[in-house]
């Protein structure tokens, strides 16, 4: 269908819908930008525009997103398929993660995935955490939020594990054990 007509919004009106929105039930996202007055969605630096067609209404030739405000007071968008084919889709804004360099060098490290049999080794550097594989080339891992990277393939989440001492066992478990008689030793460590 072809798109309603665009209406003028003010600048803070395009704006305050700028962010980072994730849908937890099938662990997407959506960034939404300001760039030369236009709302965008996407991760290029150039994004798709959208047209405002309502008050904290957007669209473009595949979808309609709105934008309002939960319970919670955080943002949310709901993407709408044009088509009507698909079911609404609620994003909800999240902290973007801007990790310093100490922050960065936590993530870097050798990782093994028992299902396919591969190493991952992922190194910092001053402005960027790079994964590396065999016989690949290096790929630069965009933070979206902590824990959370984005690359050109998807998304890499890593899992926090941490070392447990107990005095009947020791063990390793995906979150802290907070009862005694258990304690958690050492610096957390991570796994994807």
């Amino acid at each position: 269908p072809p798109l309603p007509q665009a209406i003028a919004l003010a600048g803070s009106d395009v704006s305050r819908h700028a962010g980072l929105y994730w849908n937890k039930d099938d662990d997407t996202f959506r960034r939404f930008f300001v760039r030369d007055g236009a709302l965008r969605v996407g991760f290029s630096d150039l994004g798709t525009v959208l047209t405002p067609i309502a008050p904290g209404r957007f669209a473009f030739a595949a979808s309609e997103f709105s934008f309002g405000v939960q319970g919670s007071g955080r943002a949310q968008a709901t993407e709408t398929a044009r088509s009507g084919a698909a079911r609404p889709v609620v994003f909800m804004s999240v902290d973007e993660f801007k990790p310093s360099e100490a922050e960065a060098a936590e993530y870097a490290g050798v990782y093994r995935s028992e299902e396919i049999e591969a190493v991952y080794r992922t190194a910092a550097a001053a402005d960027a955490l790079t994964l590396k594989r065999l016989k690949a080339a290096d790929v630069v891992l965009a933070p979206m939020m902590r824990d959370v990277f984005r690359t050109p393939g998807g998304t890499i989440r890593f899992v926090r594990a941490y070392a447990i001492s107990c005095p009947r066992c020791s063990c390793w478990s995906d979150a802290a054990i907070m009862s005694a008689p258990c304690t958690v030793t050492g610096s957390a460590k991570k796994r994807i």
